[in-house]
C-alpha cells in the first residue's frame, strides 16, 4: 500500500504530468510535494521545469523570456542544494539543468558551481562534464573548458551516444 505522505509519490506523479504537458497537474503535485516535505529537491524541480516550460513555450519578448529563464536558473539552484535521500542522478540532474540555463542568462560562475556538484554527485556523467565545461569556457577558461569537454567524450566515447547539443554560445560572464 501506497503512503500518501510520501513526497516521493507527489513528484513521480508531477514528472509523469510534465512529460505529458499537464501543467496544471505538475503544479499540483509540486505543491502537494512541498507540502509534504518543504526541503525536497524535487519539489522545486518541478517548479523550475515549469518555468522553463513557460519561457520556451508560446512566443514572448526577451525581458519576459529573460525573467522565466532566471526565475528557472534560481529554482534548478535552489532544488540542486536541497534533499534528495540519497538520489544523487536526479540530483545531478538539477544540478546540470542549472547550470545550462545559468550559462545561457550570463551567470557563468553560479552555473560553474553547479556543474561542479553535478560531477561531485554523478563523476561519470558525461552531462555534467559536458555542462562543466560549457561553465568553464563562459567563464574564459578555454584550457579547462576543453579538459571537461574531453572527459565528457571519454565518458561517452560515441558521438551518437552524448546527448547534448549546442544551439548557442555561451552568454560572457558579468563582471
Amino acid at each position: 500500500r501506497l503512503d500518501p505522505r510520501n513526497p516521493y509519490i507527489s513528484a513521480e506523479a508531477g514528472r509523469a504530468a510534465l512529460g505529458l504537458g499537464d501543467t496544471s497537474r505538475v503544479l499540483a503535485e509540486a505543491e502537494r510535494c512541498r507540502g509534504i516535505d518543504a526541503d525536497f529537491g524535487a519539489c522545486e524541480w518541478l517548479l523550475a521545469n515549469l518555468s522553463l516550460e513557460l519561457a520556451h513555450s508560446a512566443p514572448r519578448d526577451a525581458a519576459e523570456r529573460q525573467r522565466l529563464l532566471a526565475e528557472a536558473g534560481d529554482r534548478l539552484k535552489r532544488a540542486a542544494s536541497m534533499r534528495w535521500y540519497e538520489d544523487d542522478s536526479a540530483q545531478a540532474l538539477a544540478a546540470c539543468q542549472g547550470a545550462a540555463v545559468l550559462v545561457s542568462i550570463g551567470h557563468a560562475g553560479e552555473a560553474k558551481d553547479l556543474a561542479d556538484l553535478a560531477v561531485y554527485k554523478a563523476p561519470d556523467s558525461p552531462d555534467a562534464r559536458y555542462h562543466l565545461g560549457r561553465a568553464w569556457e563562459a567563464l574564459g577558461r578555454r584550457d579547462l573548458a576543453a579538459e571537461a569537454y574531453r572527459a565528457a567524450l571519454t565518458l561517452a566515447p560515441a558521438v551518437d551516444a552524448v546527448p547534448f547539443t549546442r544551439p548557442e554560445p555561451p552568454v560572457p560572464a558579468e563582471n
